[in-house]
Order: structure tokens, then sequence, then C-alpha cells
């Protein structure tokens, strides 16, 4: 089977949610090439060991210090589609996960991660006990979160895992005392209205996250559940006019 470097990058983020960040690729692919070890799995979300491959931790360990050597202040993203994934910390998963988590990295590391699987991890819902200043002595400093949108709705719309917005406002508040960053991107969808943008606006300034990203609706390609093509064209002017609303915002917010 072939081995796919560690930095390919493998997963489809949309253009600039990750410039300037070393980008080094965790999981490897089976050897289909379709899913993610530990997370798609085959056709029952289970990784078949047979068939795929683990982290190599060392490896990882190599190309941090490699990059390192080039840039002391180089920020890492570890890069697989949900770092928090439940199915990477229980059973045969877990000591891979664990592995990562004990090496306590000594660069900036970043990661990607739902409000859902990080407020019942902290929660100790999990086989695995994890507090936020365990994850930040693991070297993880900065944490992006998916949000799309404040209203519960359209989440639900989106298939995104359910969460309360108040419990992920209570975790945030425990993962800035650990001092880690806490990111989240946002997305317009066909069916957003002028109540539900004022909604994900009013609660981003309650969050307050250190950054925020907007997702190009026009250009998502990995989005497409997001979109309802007839009613984007029908509300055309109205998509637009929520996206400049957005990227005023992005912009007070990340210029801090």
């Amino acid at each position: 089977m072939e081995t796919n470097e560690i930095n390919v990058y493998s997963y489809n983020y949309p253009k600039g949610l990750m410039d300037g960040y070393v980008k080094i690729h965790l999981d490897s692919f089976c050897r289909w090439g379709k899913c993610f070890k530990g997370y798609g799995g085959c056709a029952d979300r289970g990784p078949r060991f047979d068939d795929c491959e683990i982290w190599d931790v060392q490896k990882i360990l190599a190309e941090i210090v490699k990059n390192l050597e080039k840039n002391p202040n180089a920020r890492f993203f570890l890069e697989t589609p949900n770092f928090f994934d439940p199915y990477k910390m229980t059973g045969e998963n877990r000591y891979q996960f664990q592995e990562i988590m004990d090496k306590k990295i000594k660069a900036y590391l970043t990661i990607q991660t739902t409000p859902h699987d990080l407020i019942n991890l902290l929660a100790h819902q999990y086989e695995v006990s994890i507090y936020p200043k365990d994850i930040r002595m693991s070297g993880i400093q900065e944490i992006w979160m998916g949000l799309e949108s404040a209203n519960r709705e359209l989440r639900d719309k989106y298939s995104k895992p359910p969460f309360q917005n108040e419990h992920l406002l209570k975790i945030v508040k425990h993962l800035r005392q650990a001092d880690i960053r806490c990111c989240s991107y946002l997305v317009v969808s066909s069916d957003d209205t002028d109540d539900t943008i004022a909604e994900t606006v009013d609660f981003i300034k309650e969050m307050k996250p250190d950054k925020i990203f907007q997702f190009d609706l026009f250009h998502y390609v990995a989005g497409e559940r997001y979109v309802d093509y007839k009613m984007m064209k029908q509300r055309m002017d109205d998509l637009v006019r929520y996206q400049e609303i957005f990227k005023k915002l992005e912009k007070e917010i990340n210029k801090f």
C-alpha cells in the first residue's frame, strides 16, 4: 500500500483558512483513498485495521522539528477532519490519540473539531477524561470550531452534531482561562434570513472568538449541503448582502 506524505493537503478546507500554517496530515487514507483512519471509516464508520494505517507519531514529531529548524515561530495545523472525534478516543483507537496528547509538543499547534464533540469531551462524556489545561499542555494553543450559524434550526438542516449555544460559551470561557485561542468559521446558507444572520452576528459578538473565517458560499465546493441552488438564484441579492455582513464582522473580530 502506498503511503501518503505527511504534509499532503488531504481535507477540502476552503482556500485561505489555514494560510500561514504548516499543515501536517495526521490521517492516512485507506487503500481505496476514500476515508480517514479513525474518522470516516469504511461502510460502517469504524476503521478496518487490516486496510488502514494509524498515526505515525514519530514521523509527525520529526516533521514538526524539521519545520521549527527552518522557522522557530512556525505554527502547525494538525490536519484531521475532527481532532476530538470520539471514535479516535475509544477502544483500539485510544492509544494513538493519547500518544500524541501525551507528547507535550513544544510548538504552536492548531486543531479543528466540532462544538458538539468539544463540549462533550470537556464535560467528560467520553472514555477519555481531558481538561482544558491538558489540551494546552499538549501544545494545542488554537482550536477552530465549525459554528456555521447560531441558529439551531439551520444547524439541524446542515446535519451538524447538535449543541446548545450557552454550552459553547461556557466551554470557550474555560479554554480561554487555559490560554487557548478559540476560533470559528461561518457560512451563509441559501436558507438564511435577516433574522438568522442577525442571530449569528449577535452570538459571535457575545462569544468573542479570537478569529473567524467566512466560507464563500459561491465557491465552497465541499459545502454543497448548505446550498439550495434554485433558492440561491432567487435570493442572490440577499445572499450577497449576508456575505458582506459576515465579511464586515470578520474584519472587526480579526483586527485585534
